[in-house]
């Protein structure tokens, strides 16, 4: 990450799957280096467990103290740590470096407690880089009051389009699924899992729907088991996630517990009720973030299932049409795409270590 001198707050507004955890790695190696102390913070634990599992790949004789609720590290500290934003609270004055990953996920945009924590992580001349894809007000605020800088990159590491979210209406859809019964729309979203032989996410606005579309789905795809249904006090929740990457799970159905932290090639995702008020701008970029992640498989299919159409939809929309204007506008993604994104990854690297 570019880092400027005379600047301690740094804000990487990124397209979802850009890439900013890569780019992550040779300013934590920069760092380490140096014998300098780095924390990464994120406020939900599958995105700690996935960092971590990541970082250990690319830093394989490094201890990493993985911290979240939990964990048996608590307690451990080391060079590399890979937090939720509440185990911040137990850390003081030790890092050079301090990364908040998704800074605008629940519950640390409104929490003052979470963010002075943070800061207190890290020492005095320390520095901050905060990562999103959907950056929140006040970070945006302070970008253009000078107090921080913003870097962007509108584009993904495989040159490819984000993937445009499909608006489908129904002004049926509470009814359909209070009387059990499958909306037409989902029953099309499941063949074309089926046919094409992908995974999805289905992602609803409350829990109680969960158990009746998992027997719905269940019952359409002739008892195959091949759809299981999620949500953040799920006692089975993280067994099904690991099914679900090892493809014995074809369609997971979820609150927005998965809107971000999970990777995974060759998934769809259908939003149902997407005019829920749970489904908010934010949310759903994140949403449509889970498609076309992999250079093997850049396409994808998001639909936005809903009564009617709300600014939330139109705004999340504008803003990935916006990102894929900007990246063709810059040559990103237009004829040497993939080659041209990365001499920018590589000057914004270079930027960041001649910068310290």
């Amino acid at each position: 990450m570019p880092i400027m001198r005379g600047k301690n707050t740094y804000s990487c507004l990124a397209s979802t799957g850009a890439g900013k955890t890569e780019i992550l790695f040779h300013a934590i190696n920069h760092c380490l280096l140096l014998n300098k102390a780095v924390l990464i913070v994120s406020p939900r634990k599958e995105v700690v467990l996935e960092l971590t599992s990541r970082l250990q790949k690319v830093f394989p004789q490094e201890k990493i103290v993985s911290l979240h609720g939990e964990s048996w590290q608590k307690g451990e500290i080391s060079r590399l740590v890979v937090a939720t934003t509440h185990q911040a609270l137990n850390l003081y004055r030790y890092f050079d470096l301090v990364v908040i990953d998704e800074v605008d996920a629940f519950p640390y945009p409104n929490s003052p407690m979470l963010h002075r924590a943070v800061a207190q992580a890290r020492l005095p001349n320390g520095q901050m880089i905060y990562l999103t894809a959907t950056p929140p007000k006040n970070l945006l605020q302070q970008v253009r009051q000078g107090s921080a800088e913003l870097i962007k990159i509108p584009c993904r590491h495989h040159g490819y389009p984000l993937v445009v979210p499909q608006v489908k209406i129904d002004k049926r859809i509470q009814k359909q699924i209070e009387d059990h019964i499958m909306p037409k729309e989902m029953r099309r979203f499941i063949d074309h899992l089926v046919q094409t032989d992908r995974q999805g996410f289905l992602f609803v606005p409350r829990i109680e729907w969960i158990s009746p579309i998992v027997a719905m789905i269940d019952q359409y795809m002739d008892q195959r088991k091949q759809v299981a249904g999620v949500y953040a006090n799920d006692p089975e929740r993280n067994k099904k996630i690991e099914a679900f990457r090892e493809r014995k799970i074809r369609l997971l159905v979820t609150t927005t517990i998965l809107e971000r932290g999970v990777t995974m090639p060759s998934i769809d995702c259908f939003v149902c009720q997407a005019d829920a008020g749970v489904f908010d701008e934010s949310t759903l970029v994140q949403i449509a973030g889970r498609a076309g992640r992999s250079s093997h498989d850049p396409n994808g299919l998001v639909i936005y299932f809903s009564q009617s159409r709300t600014r939330a939809m139109v705004e999340a929309i504008k803003q990935i049409e916006g990102m894929n204007r900007i990246a063709r506008q810059k040559g990103y993604i237009k004829d040497h795409g993939k080659a041209k994104r990365h001499r920018l990854l590589h000057r914004v690297i270079t930027y960041w270590m001649n910068g310290k």
